[in-house]
């Protein structure tokens, strides 16, 4: 009767973890692998009798459920059966073909949906010949249109492993926009992030025929995402009404949608036109999540934009003007997050030097965010690591051109460097004095009279020596 949440019970265990179902399938397993010599035989012998029962039945006694349940308990064992002790490893093709294949065709839709989600527990079974393996992937491909959502999701599904086979892959090739738009209108359907991640698995598979749609794709990537986090916020209002599990599963669709964009961008890397068309969809995401204050999905979203910084190696306005934004969610509450942050931020840096160099007021906010970590008591020496690394990525990339940062950059990495106790472990130690080395190579008049200025040089260079010994 209500097919998405069916579909998510199958798909996401811990939406069924306290049903019946679950603890049944448990205690198989258990059973199985526990007391594999008193009871397997017994459980394969008497899934067999079920199939072949099934199998030589008419359509008027033969009861579908049965074969069900068989299925299921045969998609249970899976990992017990496929196992290189398996007794029965050499004949799994002939159960495949015998008892699952044939249900794709079933006129029972929960059949189709149980036999295309136990062959996928063992699809990599290699079959008799390559005319059988192409049959059955014709007809798991056929079923991405069935009219059935859980059959439409669990060939999905079946699909991911099928890729790995090279004449699969010229089969999809040619149909890549419509398997996409059928993995895109599932994920509309039923918000998961299983089926994010097939489409995440195919995007990087598929990377070099991606280019020709890739902003369609992103685009409607970004209207998912865009309706999952609509159907978050509706549930937010009231905590007490909200159905959090539903906000937490949305969340981690909208997480799942995000990763797949991030792939996308990652493996356009050689096609840096598309990459900037990209950040026109990619940005205003990033902006909404980070205006929102979306903590659970910064990760994600500092990812994409690292991204797409790297894949084009420059920094465009619109990514400038998105800078401000970052800035802003550091100092609410980014400074929990500057390791998400980091690998952006030194993007900025790297790629952006011709504006770092003219812009003071970009200067003075990359400075507050390596001063703000070094000098705060909420985070740990792994965050003042990151700021240290910021610190030598302005030094190595604008030599010569911010001289005005550096006598900041040294008495931040001073005032651990000359307290004795200050430093806890061996990795911040070597970033700090890192800091003080890259000020040395950036022009060694302005360090040393920054060091003779407050009386430092012999207590750092002291510390240099005997972090050498």
């Amino acid at each position: 009767d209500n097919p998405v949440e069916y579909v998510q019970k199958r798909i996401e265990p811990l939406d069924d973890f306290g049903s019946a179902t679950v603890a049944v399938s448990n205690l198989l397993i258990d059973l199985a692998f526990d007391r594999k010599s008193a009871t397997l035989n017994t459980i394969l012998g008497f899934v067999n009798g079920v199939l072949t029962n099934y199998q030589q039945g008419t359509d008027g006694a033969c009861d579908p459920r049965s074969k069900d349940g068989a299925l299921s308990m045969m998609t249970s064992l899976s990992s017990a059966l496929m196992s290189r002790k398996s007794p029965i490893s050499g004949t799994l093709p002939n159960f495949l073909l015998t008892h699952v294949v044939p249900e794709f065709k079933s006129k029972y839709g929960f059949l189709r949906a149980r036999a295309l989600d136990t062959y996928c527990r063992y699809s990599s079974v290699t079959f008799p010949s390559k005319q059988v393996s192409n049959t059955v992937f014709e007809s798991v491909f056929g079923l991405l249109h069935d009219p059935e959502l859980p059959v439409r999701v669990h060939a999905a599904l079946a699909l991911e492993p099928m890729i790995e086979d090279e004449e699969n892959r010229d089969t999809l090739a040619r149909h890549l926009p419509q398997v996409m738009q059928v993995f895109l209108n599932l994920t509309n359907e039923i918000d998961s992030d299983t089926i994010a991640h097939v489409i995440e698995e195919f995007v990087e598979v598929f990377a070099d025929r991606m280019a020709p749609f890739a902003v369609e794709l992103a685009q409607q990537l970004r209207d998912t995402f865009m309706r999952v986090m609509g159907d978050v916020a509706a549930n937010q209002p009231d905590p007490a009404t909200a159905n959090m599990d539903d906000v937490g599963e949305k969340t981690m669709a909208a997480m799942g949608v995000l990763k797949t964009m991030g792939t996308l961008v990652l493996n356009l890397e050689g096609s840096p036109e598309v990459v900037y068309k990209l950040e026109e969809v990619v940005f205003p995401i990033a902006q909404f999540v980070l205006d929102q204050r979306i903590v659970d999905l910064y990760d994600e979203v500092f990812e994409i934009l690292d991204c797409c910084l790297f894949a084009v190696k420059s920094v465009s306005p619109n990514a400038w003007n998105l800078f401000g934004t970052i800035y802003s969610c550091f100092k609410n509450d980014g400074i929990d997050f500057i390791e998400e942050m980091l690998p952006t931020l030194d993007d900025y840096v790297s790629y952006g030097m011709d504006v770092v160099a003219t812009n003071n007021d970009v200067q003075a906010r990359l400075f507050d965010i390596i001063e703000s970590v070094m000098k705060s008591d909420r985070v740990g020496e792994n965050e003042c690591m990151c700021a240290c690394k910021l610190a030598e990525t302005v030094m190595l990339h604008g030599r010569g051109k911010v001289d005005g940062m550096i006598p900041g950059f040294i008495s931040l990495a001073a005032a651990y460097l000359l307290v004795g106790d200050a430093i806890k472990t061996t990795p911040f130690l070597v970033h700090a004095l890192e800091v003080v080395l890259n000020a040395l190579y950036y022009n060694p008049v302005i360090t040393l009279n920054v060091l003779e200025q407050y009386q430092w040089t012999e207590g750092i260079f002291t510390r240099l020596v005997q972090s050498a010994d």
